[in-house]
């Protein structure tokens, strides 16, 4: 059975952590019959990644159209929304000047109501009926912290990362 890139992996880290127990011969032979494996893993890792990126893709393409589908059925409740709104107030202002407040019919009750509706001047509302919404500024953070100024929690580390061309 082929070893995995985290068996190699490790071999490698071993090998490097025990250096100066072993003989520099044994040590410079023993990582180079390391490295061959490691490159040709690594190389069908790539190809793996390549199948999953396509994969990835194809997924994006289903979402990106059913989103596009998503909008334009969104746009059509809309419309259709507005045309019921159009209805319901073409009915309202037909009983209002007809001075009428119910219809009832065998299959339809129709009757007007009225409830109240507040409108929000907010430069004219005490500060007190707001509530503080805290933001973190991230690019600030880092700004600071590459300044050299020390935040409170804030890690810094350094991630690699590797790239497939």
């Amino acid at each position: 059975m082929s070893e995995t890139m985290w068996d190699l992996t490790g071999k490698a880290l071993s090998l490097v952590e025990h250096a100066e127990d072993i003989d520099p011969t044994v040590f410079n032979d023993t990582l180079d019959s390391l490295r061959e494996p490691i490159k040709e893993k690594a190389v069908n890792i790539k190809k793996v990644d390549d199948e999953l990126d396509i994969q990835q893709k194809a997924i994006q393409a289903k979402i990106d159209g059913i989103n596009k589908k998503t909008d334009v059925l969104k746009s059509r409740i809309k419309t259709i929304q507005s045309k019921r709104d159009v209805l319901k107030d073409s009915v309202l202002n037909g009983m209002n000047a007809a001075g009428i407040r119910n219809i009832k019919t065998d299959d339809t009750t129709i009757f007007t109501t009225e409830r109240k509706h507040y409108e929000y001047q907010e430069d004219k509302i005490p500060a007190s009926y707001y509530k503080p919404k805290y933001i973190l500024s991230k690019a600030e953070v880092k700004n600071d912290v590459k300044a050299g100024k020390k935040i409170p929690g804030v890690i810094e580390s350094v991630k690699q990362t590797v790239i497939f061309k």
